[in-house]
């Protein structure tokens, strides 16, 4: 399969999807971009910072739990295929294009408004490895496994899930049968790697939707020194296995040099990921 299958077979959902006589959306919260000394914001609200980025280095990761995120790649340093669910203002998308450019990249955000901001945030055309969806991305997700296990050429590697509404983590993902079609479609070596910024109560309960729906496999999470009720999620790695990752300076290696690779915050995060690995192995 040629490496647009993947965007293919989601288009393909997203049109069925398109035809069912499903409840309009909920009104999708107005993004505000702003920009001071420290980049170019996301926002929604006064307050809250969605996404944050260098238009001078794009590329590079200037939110912690981003880096977090992005920890997926000492599993899997150039994943087969990515998906997202969360655009926002495309951080993990500017990094994986650089430090990974064969990787085929599909992103399900659900607010046109936000696919509308891709000039401010140097989000490039869509194109035969990548492209963006505006789609309710849980029900994309369950949508794809409801249509039967994808083929294995099919399967990303690695989902990331970012997905907020205005009241915090968007309810539709975090249910048991999102969590379900999730591990359903992944590669047998996948990952799912989600932002669980929520309050103590609310990630428990998704741990233990996660733990269920991937049963055998690998599960932990990386918290934020700061901030109590950051946490980055991880599932996955293949049933019942070591699910060993590379070491941090091996898989950084394996990026090669650029302006992604070299932020010392990298390194620092990187190594986070692996000792919550460790601290559950």
């Amino acid at each position: 399969m040629g490496p647009g299958a993947l965007l293919d077979a989601l288009r393909a959902v997203q049109a069925r999807l398109d035809a069912d006589d499903a409840p309009a959306p909920a009104a999708a919260p107005r993004p505000r971009v702003s920009e001071d000394a420290r980049g170019r914001s996301l926002q929604f609200g006064d307050d809250v910072v969605q996404s944050r980025h260098d238009p001078q280095e794009p590329a590079r990761l200037l939110l912690p739990y981003t880096r977090r995120m992005a920890g997926a790649l000492l599993w899997h340093p150039a994943p087969r295929a990515v998906l997202m669910i969360g655009l926002g203002g495309g951080s993990l998308v500017r990094f994986l294009r650089e430090v990974s450019p064969a990787s085929v990249l599909a992103v399900a955000e659900i607010n046109p408004q936000v696919v509308a901001l891709r000039g401010p945030f140097d989000l490039p055309p869509d194109d035969g490895r990548w492209a963006v969806l505006t789609v309710d991305g849980a029900r994309l997700l369950q949508g794809w496994a409801a249509a039967g296990a994808p083929p294995a050429a099919l399967r990303p590697q690695v989902l990331l899930v970012d997905g907020f509404d205005a009241d915090g983590l968007a309810a539709p993902l975090t249910t048991a049968a999102f969590f379900t079609a999730a591990a359903s479609v992944l590669a047998r070596d996948g990952w799912l790697v989600m932002n669980l910024w929520a309050p103590a109560a609310q990630r428990r309960q998704v741990r233990q939707r996660v733990a269920a729906a991937f049963a055998g496999r690998t599960v932990f999470t990386v918290d934020d020194a700061v901030d109590e009720d950051q946490q980055v999620l991880y599932a996955g790695g293949p049933p019942h296995g070591a699910a060993h990752p590379r070491p941090v300076h091996e898989a950084l290696a394996r990026l090669g040099p650029g302006p992604a690779r070299d932020c010392p915050r990298l390194h620092e995060s990187w190594h986070e990921v692996y000792a919550a690995w460790a601290a559950q192995a």
